[in-house]
């Protein structure tokens, strides 16, 4: 009885189990996907429309991008028309220059003459001045290259004591600063420290006298004049032939009529030196006369073409300059005063060898020994150093200048 029991009420709680169960699946998975199928309908109902609408309105704009496309097409789509008329109009154009073409080629000729002649006259003016270009180079050139060899020592200086080196040496410094005047006197002015030569053209003379300048109180000078008749024959005797300038016209126009007015030998009128030879003392005496030496360094840049030697002779007529462009080469340049230059180290060389040969008797002897010494360290290349930099530097300031 209770075995029974216990069956029938396992069997209800089965039964009762299972339709739980059975109704929990009904319910929820039955149900769900009828709900999730009819969503998901929805959705695919509502973006397929959403698509043919997209597409449609983008067909439209295809639509109209085409018809676009077709206009360009037919406007630049060129027919056979227009290709025959263009081609009619090219051909139209060379006909028209086939019958010009003489006329253009007479014309082209013309031109071409003229530039022909106007381009040979700017070549001749462009190789003037690059011939003119090519010397400076050149010169450049020279001058950058080493220095000639001189002989480090100095000579022993030899003042001019015979008559003909005297006389040569006179004539230099009579064409340099010697002046006759109206009264018949014989000036010539002198540096006060150039006082000693002063006085040894007097001895050499044998006549004249030496004052301070008083007439310009500023200047610091010494006159050297002379006035009496033999002592104007005995400068005549001195320098005949020997003078270059038309110092020599002014003497026989003043000094010698009065010469011969009193003398019983007349003396011939003076003439000019016909030969210019350098090898004299005459370019020495116009050099102490006239002539400047300097030590020019155009930079502080330390390279071997920035120190310039420079030799000038000023003039204020431009009479006997020629004599030193001549004899070393350099330039003159005329004007109020004229003046004689020469940087290039090739002049150099050659005022060196006449001024070892030909000495200077004034106080520019010794600038021009300290002109020399540079030369000489230049030739050692001793302005390349640091030592012989200072050297030259010294050298240059102590150069004496004269006012």
């Amino acid at each position: 009885m209770n075995y029974s029991r216990s069956i029938n009420s396992f069997n209800s709680f089965n039964s009762f189990k299972l339709h739980r169960t059975l109704e929990f699946v009904v319910t929820n998975f039955c149900r769900l996907p009828a709900r999730n199928l009819s969503y998901r309908h929805s959705e695919t109902s509502r973006s397929k429309n959403f698509g043919e609408e997209k597409y449609k309105y983008i067909g439209k704009i295809n639509n109209q991008g085409t018809n676009k496309n077709q206009r360009k097409l037919t406007q630049t789509k060129p027919t056979r028309e227009i290709y025959n008329q263009r081609a009619e109009q090219d051909r139209s154009k060379l006909n028209k220059t086939e019958s010009f073409g003489k006329f253009h080629n007479q014309a082209d000729q013309k031109k071409f003459t003229r530039t022909e002649s106007i381009h040979n006259k700017g070549e001749q003016n462009n190789l003037t001045k690059t011939e003119s270009i090519e010397k400076i180079n050149n010169q450049e050139a020279d001058q950058n290259r080493q220095l000639k060899i001189i002989s480090v020592h100095v000579p022993r200086h030899r003042k001019p004591l015979t008559d003909a080196e005297f006389g040569y040496y006179l004539a230099g410094l009579i064409d340099g600063k010697g002046t006759f005047t109206s009264n018949g006197e014989f000036q010539m002015l002198f540096h006060e420290f150039d006082s000693s030569l002063a006085y040894f053209i007097k001895g050499k003379i044998g006549f004249g006298r030496i004052r301070k300048n008083e007439i310009d109180i500023n200047e610091k000078s010494t006159i050297y004049f002379v006035s009496r008749l033999d002592a104007m024959s005995r400068i005549a005797t001195l320098i005949n032939g020997k003078c270059r300038t038309d110092k020599v016209e002014i003497f026989n126009e003043i000094i010698l009529p009065r010469i011969n007015k009193e003398s019983e030998n007349p003396i011939p009128a003076l003439t000019r030196d016909a030969n210019l030879q350098d090898q004299n003392f005459w370019m020495a005496g116009f050099s102490d006369a006239n002539g400047f030496f300097k030590i020019k360094i155009m930079n502080k840049i330390r390279s071997g073409n920035d120190i310039k030697l420079e030799f000038q002779v000023e003039q204020e007529d431009g009479y006997g300059l020629t004599s030193f462009k001549d004899a070393f080469g350099g330039y003159i340049r005329y004007g109020n005063p004229c003046y004689y230059n020469s940087v290039d180290f090739g002049p150099a060389y050659k005022i060196i060898n006449y001024f070892d040969h030909f000495h200077l008797n004034s106080t520019e002897h010794i600038n021009y020994l300290k002109w020399r010494k540079v030369y000489c360290l230049m030739m050692e290349e001793g302005h390349l150093t640091e030592r012989g930099r200072a050297r030259i530097e010294k050298l240059c300031k102590s150069l004496t200048a004269y006012p």
